[in-house]
């Protein structure tokens, strides 16, 4: 998970939608070490939304909040 400032700053970065589907209202909350994939809140959508980089967003997973995510993610077959 991203520190507020970090948030802020990889936010940033994405003024338009870009070709990996982010909205320029998308808040980066969270970034993976391994794989370029985000963790982004939609205030459009309301949804915590995994962002793959190799998905379209139409594909990207959605979660109510931060704790359904985390509930999901600790049984994600790769860690």
């Amino acid at each position: 998970m991203l520190s507020p400032e970090g948030s802020i700053r990889t936010s940033l970065l994405d003024y338009e939608i870009d070709e990996n589907g982010r909205h320029k209202d998308d808040i980066v909350i969270g970034t993976f070490e391994v794989v370029p994939d985000s963790i982004i809140y939609s205030p459009m959508e309301n949804a915590i939304l995994w962002a793959g980089v190799i998905d379209g967003r139409d594909d990207w997973d959605r979660f109510e909040s931060v704790a359904s995510f985390l509930g999901e993610y600790k049984n994600y077959p790769y860690l």
